[in-house]
């Protein structure tokens, strides 16, 4: 996941700016930024979530702190920064303790969904009776409901069967294993966690928070 990284100067804080002000359109730059930072920023939230594993999350914070979800939040977390004023160190500071934050978000999010049980309608926005809504509201509406479908769009194939069998049909795993190809019930409920999980990720990338 980790591009090798290009030489930084001793200078780190001129050497930051001058790469977060060229990161949005060079992609070396990016490459860059990754290779410097995501490393220890990985060991860090990782730390975090296993102490919250061990506090009370148990099994969701291990899940969140699976690979490809803590590099996705970083890379958003990275996207959004265009200038920082601090060092090389303090920005190492910065991103881990913002991307164990949106972690930890997610985790209570879901942590509260599933008391009742997660459904796909919960998140997708509901369209708008034309006679009681502002237009404001109904443009912001069909803007939601089109970041949600791009947050869909962006899992694979196999987790948005699993989404949609569990959350919109209410299958039980033996079901969805049955019905997905998976070998077990087991299987199939660790499989559809973690396409819950990669969802919500998207779309708190997308700024959804229902």
């Amino acid at each position: 996941m980790v591009a090798d990284a290009a030489p930084w100067s001793e200078n780190h804080r001129v050497e930051l700016s001058d790469v977060l002000a060229r990161a949005h359109d060079d992609p070396r730059a990016r490459d860059s930024l990754v290779a410097r930072f995501y490393p220890a920023v990985e060991r860090q939230v990782h730390a975090k979530l296993e102490a919250e594993r061990r506090r009370k999350s148990g099994g969701l914070a291990a899940m969140f702190s699976t690979g490809d979800l803590v590099h996705e939040v970083f890379l958003r977390v990275l996207q959004g920064v265009t200038t920082f004023e601090g060092g090389a160190d303090e920005f190492e500071r910065y991103l881990a303790k913002t991307v164990t934050h949106r972690l930890l978000d997610a985790i209570r999010y879901l942590e509260a969904t599933r008391r009742h049980g997660p459904r796909l309608e919960d998140i997708e926005a509901d369209e708008p009776a034309s006679d009681v809504t502002s237009p404001n509201a109904a443009a912001a509406r069909r803007e939601e409901a089109a970041k949600v479908d791009e947050a869909l769009a962006a899992l694979t194939a196999k987790d948005r069967q699993l989404l949609e069998l569990r959350m919109r049909k209410h299958a039980t795993f033996a079901e969805i294993a049955e019905q997905a190809g998976m070998p077990s019930a087991d299987a199939a409920r660790k499989a559809t966690h973690m396409a819950e999980a990669r969802l919500l990720v998207a779309l708190r990338a997308r700024g959804i928070h229902r």
